[in-house]
């Protein structure tokens, strides 16, 4: 995945989070049932986050600050998250 490609992911990502911030959906329910810590309002606050920093500017904004290069091999890591906070892995 080359450098670009990243960072369209990730403003793809903000806008799902602004849609799912906006909209009502099943899967905000869904997650509250299966995790009564899920409330609806602490799930939206986090997808209104993260929809206001997945954008175009604050990605550059920030990146700005590494001095990023294109991999010629792609690494392989692995990453351990919680589980009991919503988007707590982001």
């Amino acid at each position: 995945m080359t450098y670009q490609q990243t960072i369209e992911g990730l403003l793809h990502a903000g806008l799902i989070f602004k849609q799912a911030y906006e909209k009502s959906s099943s899967k905000i329910v869904d997650a509250y049932l299966y995790n009564n810590w899920f409330t609806e309002e602490s799930q939206r606050k986090i997808f209104e986050a993260w929809s206001l920093l997945l954008t175009k500017e604050k990605l550059d904004e920030w990146l700005q600050l590494y001095p990023i290069k294109e991999q010629s091999k792609p690494k392989t890591i692995a990453i351990i998250m919680a589980g009991n906070i919503p988007l707590g892995e982001w």
